[in-house]
């Protein structure tokens, strides 16, 4: 009988001193490592290559993201949990970060026949499988996934992935500070007018007294700013033209702004009476923010630490031409097979975490927000420690989510609004807001048009 406990935690924690030089492979409870391809003189002739043979059961190379240790003991979890199901299969996985490790696997001709990703796969689309087929041969209705995952993974009709895990944004709130200041606590239906003006009256409270704000309402400058804007107006189309809305953005590039221009309500980024590195975690978790833009991740942290209770609600609307909008910022992950692997148990692995028994247990976990829609109740607060109570806030924001840059020139959109508006955020510029995201929206007709050209 096969040792379906060869994934331990022990194995792959043991397996990190490999670094990047090469494969290790779990298998009958060893852990071995995976020669390195030698390398060849470039003026030597080239032997004819070989046609790659269909193995049954060889093993699955897989290059898996383990950058920190706690990935690496969620990777462990999860091939466990895989073994269970699929003992008939060995993972040969590399340890690394995909985006980086993996141009150079390309390049040496020796690619895995499995990748993870995060958001944009679209950088590699032309050496992925297109993976509706794969998953409706596996019996898994896509229908069933939150619609704009598939959008921000498809490109040109391809879809380039599995998406198992997504991480979307909310605004985490003190509820003992705004009980204390008289406040009602905010809802999922209110307005970054009334989140604002709460945030107002709640510095205010925080530092009655006080020479100068050491405390705030709110923090909308340690939160990748310079993508906000997008979220709510949009970024992309799905012919890759850009759909932002010029006049959206731009109204929250103000309100970003004038949270500590001229509201006072928030630290401006430079301010040195608060830490606001890390997305301003610890700046919540001290009470020094009484709310906080975080994403999924912020959950367990503040959960472990927060000595006050919380809660979270969906992003707010954004008011504006008699109509209202919101979005929220979608991160995504997802497993894809490589054009080149001819091993069929590569889709077994990348279907699996699709599949609710995967989705479930993630979602229980808390690691990342299932995307097959049935399976998102797990996501819920554990019955044990129940705030934020409105944990489930991440999950229908998925619902209406921002595809980010779903085009193969992803580095370009994000180096365009890096140039762009990142500086004005921080106050390096010396623009008006309206200049700023003129030069971000040429920026980035810009870079579709390059693309264009290269790829005519």
């Amino acid at each position: 009988m096969k040792d379906i406990h060869r994934f331990s935690r022990r194995s792959l924690l043991g397996a990190t001193a490999v670094g990047s030089a090469g494969l290790v492979l779990a298998a009958c409870g060893q852990v071995q490592m995976a020669e390195a391809p030698m390398e060849q003189d470039a003026e030597a002739p080239q032997e004819e290559a070989e046609q790659p043979q269909v193995v049954e059961h060889a093993p699955v190379i897989a290059l898996l993201i383990s950058q920190r240790d706690d990935n690496i003991a969620r990777t462990a979890a999860t091939l466990e949990l895989f073994d269970t199901e699929h003992p008939e299969v060995d993972i040969a996985w590399k340890l690394g970060y995909p985006p980086r490790e993996l141009p150079p696997l390309l390049a040496a001709g020796s690619p895995p026949d499995v990748c993870w990703w995060g958001v944009a796969p679209h950088q590699v689309a032309d050496i992925v499988r297109d993976h509706r087929p794969i998953l409706a041969a596996h019996g898994v209705d896509i229908s069933e996934f939150v619609e704009p995952v598939i959008t921000g993974n498809t490109w040109q009709g391809k879809l380039l992935g599995v998406p198992y895990g997504l991480n979307t944004t909310s605004i985490f709130y003190n509820k003992d500070q705004f009980a204390a200041a008289g406040l009602n606590p905010p809802t999922d239906d209110t307005t970054w007018e009334q989140v604002l003006s709460d945030a107002e009256d709640l510095t205010a409270h925080l530092n009655q007294g006080s020479e100068k704000n050491t405390a705030w309402g709110i923090s909308t400058s340690s939160y990748i700013p310079q993508y906000l804007p997008f979220v709510y107006a949009g970024m992309l189309d799905e012919d890759g033209e850009l759909a932002a809305d010029r006049e959206i953005a731009l109204r929250m590039v103000h309100m970003i702004k004038d949270a500590w221009t001229r509201r006072g309500a928030a630290p401006g980024p430079n301010n040195e009476d608060i830490d606001l590195s890390g997305f301003a975690v610890e700046a919540f978790n001290n009470q020094q923010l009484s709310q906080v833009i975080f994403g999924t991740w912020g959950i367990v942290p503040a959960r472990e630490r927060a000595q006050f209770e919380f809660d979270s609600i969906e992003p707010p609307y954004l008011e504006i031409g008699g109509g209202r909008t919101r979005g929220a910022f979608m991160g995504q992950e997802e497993h894809f097979v490589l054009d080149t692997s001819t091993n069929p148990d590569a889709e077994v692995l990348v279907v699996w975490y699709a599949k609710s028994t995967h989705q479930e247990w993630m979602g229980r976990r808390g690691h990342a927000i299932p995307v097959h829609i049935p399976s998102q109740h797990s996501f819920g607060p554990p019955e044990d420690d129940p705030h934020p109570a409105n944990q489930l806030s991440f999950a229908r924001s998925a619902a209406y989510a921002t595809p980010f840059w779903p085009h193969p020139a992803y580095r370009s959109f994000t180096g365009a609004l890096n140039t762009h508006l990142r500086p004005h955020f921080r106050e390096e510029d010396n623009l008006t807001s309206e200049e700023a995201v003129e030069n971000a929206f040429a920026a980035l007709e810009q870079a579709i048009e390059d693309w264009k050209k290269e790829n005519a």
